[in-house]
């Protein structure tokens, strides 16, 4: 079915003001030139003028009313961002991941010229937009420590035959933007607490959830208290020591620092058979992924890696795993903390949740179920799903016995409060009702994390981006389990049936699929 041309107008504005994200290359939009990066300013008499055109439209199928409802979400969103957060005043670490991803996208193309050459101009512009009184100091430090892994970028384009002159440009521009953002980080004054309206914004608008702020820190402390309660329970039944010391004996079990990647792909090799084996979900012909690492500009606020997926636009259907490598201490040994964190048992709970049947395999279902869809609901991604899914998933895999042992259990069950932790944490900092340190002892004290995890994890936290984003993750899983009753009550059919059928609405807020998707079980009709 043909997508509205005003929908489909709004899709293709918003992939070409960011051509550099992975939509945009997928979709060839990038030429290899570096943004401006205050030209977002100018967005906002654009998504006002979006907004008023769908409220003009009156879709009749089930398909242009959902298409329209995300991308009102979409634009509210932007549009939100745009105005109270003014990331191009007070966020000098967008510049350093803008100029990695460019760099590293470009290194291999015919794009690696035109990307150096533009270097001086961004960065030289990139600083000129910042508003030091605005620029909160965390964040002047993330761009700070991004700089040597940046500089390897520049070392690698000049290994890979890029012209010396223009290397030896973005060198010296990489230097000056290194004092003018020490200069920044001196007078830095800003805060990166969102506030208690925007994290509300962010539950109702944004997530589509019937929860404000209050509300949810009451269910954060409940969740918590609920999972130490079954990590006690647990432990008592199949172990000797508090649920603390059986944990830390588990993270004593961990792998070589250089064992570390080959232990992932033996990982996700077992959850991808998993998943295969006992038919949850289904895995579409073509799919694939790698593990690997996190670029070195990235680390610092990656502590232990993320998932780069497949784009959500595009053929590929290939998605990475990218773990930090273990940290260094100063005499070079392995960091023992990192080590601890990177157990066999994380390393086994973790794979289902990022690759199968989880975030990777639920891109690949994304975009099967959104080909040929023209509306931002092609590539919208809301962290309610997306991150629900994985934290889902977690629980399923435990259920169907991927955790085969009570350790395993134990350190899933572990993941959960740390998740749950997380509300309450995301809450606190963006109501400016805890410090950066005080989180991390949160993490540390309520969830036994390492000092090392959670120092990362607060710095992801604080993020500009992420405000209501740590808390997705329990919330989301919540409205997955109650969608299956639901699904099962009204006759849906088995497991895999479900996850295919939730996974076929791309990645939206549950709110938004619900119903059509209990009237199809209803039906007897399955997936989408």
């Amino acid at each position: 079915m043909a997508t509205d041309p005003v929908l489909a107008g709004y899709a293709d504005e918003t992939h070409r003001a960011d051509p550099l994200s992975p939509a945009g290359r997928a979709l060839g939009l990038w030429d290899g030139r570096l943004p401006d990066p205050a030209a977002e300013a100018d967005r906002a008499t654009a998504l006002r003028a979006h907004l008023a055109d769908f409220d003009r439209l009156d879709p009749q199928d089930a398909t242009g009313r959902l298409d329209l409802a995300v991308s009102r979400i979409d634009a509210t969103h932007r549009l939100r961002e745009l105005e109270e957060l003014a990331p191009w005043t007070r966020i000098p670490y967008r510049a350093t991941e803008t100029l990695g991803a460019a760099l590293q996208h470009a290194m291999t193309g015919e794009l690696l010229h035109t990307t150096l050459a533009d270097v001086p101009r961004f960065l030289r512009d990139a600083v000129a937009a910042l508003d030091p009184r605005r620029v909160p100091g965390a964040y002047a430090e993330a761009a700070l420590a991004a700089l040597p892994g940046l500089g390897g970028l520049l070392a690698e384009a000049e290994r890979v035959g890029a012209d010396p002159a223009a290397v030896s440009g973005a060198r010296t521009a990489l230097t000056a933007y290194e004092e003018q953002v020490r200069d920044v980080a001196a007078e830095a004054g800003g805060s990166w607490v969102a506030g208690r309206d925007y994290l509300e914004h962010c539950l109702r608008d944004y997530f589509r959830l019937d929860v404000g702020v209050d509300e949810l820190a009451a269910w954060g402390r409940e969740q918590v208290a609920r999972d130490q309660q079954r990590l006690t329970e647990h432990a008592a039944a199949t172990g000797t020591g508090s649920w603390q010391e059986q944990i830390e004996a588990i993270r004593a079990d961990h792998p070589a620092a250089e064992d570390l990647l080959d232990t992932y792909r033996a990982a996700v090799a077992r959850s991808r058979r998993h998943t295969e084996e006992l038919r949850l979900a289904d895995l579409p012909a073509g799919e694939e992924c790698l593990v690997d690492e996190v670029a070195e500009f990235q680390r610092h606020t990656m502590p232990m890696g993320f998932m780069d997926l497949a784009p959500t636009t595009g053929e590929s259907l290939r998605s990475y795993l990218r773990i930090t490598p273990v940290r260094r201490l100063e005499d070079g040994r392995p960091d023992p903390d990192h080590l601890a964190e990177s157990c066999h048992a994380l390393i086994t709970t973790i794979a289902g949740h990022e690759t199968y049947p989880g975030h990777h395999l639920q891109r690949v279902h994304h975009k099967r179920a959104t080909a040929g869809n023209a509306s931002i609901r092609r590539t919208f991604t809301s962290a309610v799903f997306v991150e629900g899914w994985g934290l889902y998933v977690e629980d399923v895999m435990r259920e169907t016995g991927f955790m085969d042992s009570p350790g395993l259990t134990l350190y899933a069950l572990r993941n959960s409060l740390w998740r749950s932790a997380r509300v309450v944490v995301d809450v606190g900092l963006h109501t400016g009702t805890l410090s950066q340190e005080e989180a991390v002892e949160v993490l540390m004290r309520e969830a036994a994390l390492g000092r090392h995890i959670a120092e990362g994890e607060v710095r992801r936290y604080i993020r500009h981006d992420n405000p209501s984003y740590p808390s997705a993750y329990a919330l989301g899983r919540d409205a997955f389990h109650d969608l299956r009753r639901r699904w099962d009550a009204a006759g849906g059919g088995p497991l895999g049936a479900f996850h295919d059928a939730v996974m076929g609405y791309g990645s939206i807020p549950h709110a938004l699929f619900a119903d059509d998707l209990l009237a199809r079980a209803a039906a007897g009709a399955g997936p989408r």
